[in-house]
């Protein structure tokens, strides 16, 4: 049994930042708030949604890590409504609140280094070189498991970076840096899809080589004519690729995740036209238009042109 100042003391640790208890809510279970508290909301909830799948998925090797995770996603829960106002937020601190008493002394227990700061930032050392770098460096085979391994290891380095700071650790190791900014870098190759993997790690999926496909993507790359905002241009000098539906997105400020499921839509309708013409239009002829591109795409036939245009 906890003796009362240990309770006390967790109960100061973990209502820093000016968080709450909230004892007068009857609580719900933690897998039942995980599922309908956080899953599927706002792009705030989904960020939340992605710390605790991290805390999930690490558990079983290193407890004290999947705590300094929850402990985080708490964190982040009470910024983002520090009164519990909103439609299961309440039910969900509860929830998340009682699992971090229940799991800090064990995950204490556990933990191999002297600190926190030192024991997540050995952990996301040994994850970035036995997960993340093993899978970018083996056979392209299981793209949504490299995916998943990115995620965890960009939200295992925010965790490192809030455990450094409320620890005052002010020096972080030059190769966890770069781990982290490799991270960075390549997890928007290996974004979740739906049927369509458009980037560049999908280049060399079946999928990909269709020749309705690459016509339907090609057409979407025509943008001539079009004038960008512009704010948008330092933008479209960083980005490699950009189409009819980042022009609309930059116009009109649509969200980019839905410009994401647009663009997929669209593809997939003009194929489906496409592929359904007669007489079926003339041979694809490949073009070197993106040299060192993403996708060296074929010129799209006029139908698709016409499609587009009307």
């Amino acid at each position: 049994m906890e003796s009362e100042s240990q309770r006390h003391a967790l109960s100061t640790q973990i209502t820093r930042g000016k968080a709450v208890y909230l004892n007068n809510v009857e609580p719900r279970s933690w897998s039942g708030a995980h599922k309908e508290d956080i899953s599927g909301r706002s792009s705030d909830d989904k960020l939340l949604f992605r710390v605790l799948r991290a805390a999930k998925e690490v558990e079983a090797e290193q407890p004290r890590v999947a705590y300094l995770c929850r402990f985080h996603a708490f964190e982040k829960a009470h910024r983002l409504d520090p009164s519990s106002t909103g439609r299961g937020v309440r039910q969900f601190k509860t929830a998340l609140l009682q699992r971090l008493e229940r799991d800090n002394a064990p995950s204490l227990a556990a933990r191999v280094k002297k600190s926190d700061a030192r024991e997540i930032q050995s952990f996301y050392q040994q994850y970035y070189e036995n997960y993340v770098r093993s899978l970018d460096q083996g056979e392209q085979g299981d793209r949504a498991q490299l995916g998943k391994a990115y995620q965890t290891a960009e939200v295992l380095f925010e965790v490192l970076c809030a455990v450094n700071k409320t620890e005052k650790v002010e020096e972080v190791d030059p190769e966890i840096i770069a781990a982290a900014k490799d991270v960075q870098e390549k997890k928007e190759i290996y974004t979740p899809y739906n049927i369509l993997p458009l980037d560049a790690a999908g280049a060399s999926q079946p999928i990909m080589q269709l020749e309705e496909i690459k016509a339907a993507v090609a057409a979407l790359w025509n943008t001539h004519g079009l004038n960008w905002p512009t704010l948008f241009e330092q933008h479209r000098q960083k980005a490699r690729d950009l189409d009819i539906l980042d022009w609309l997105r930059a116009m009109f400020g649509f969200q980019k995740d839905n410009v994401r499921n647009q663009r997929e839509h669209l593809i997939l309708l003009l194929s489906n036209v496409h592929v359904r013409l007669v007489p079926k239009p003339e041979p694809f002829n490949q073009t070197d238009r993106k040299q060192g591109s993403i996708l060296h795409q074929p010129k799209p036939s006029k139908s698709l042109h016409h499609l587009i245009n009307t």
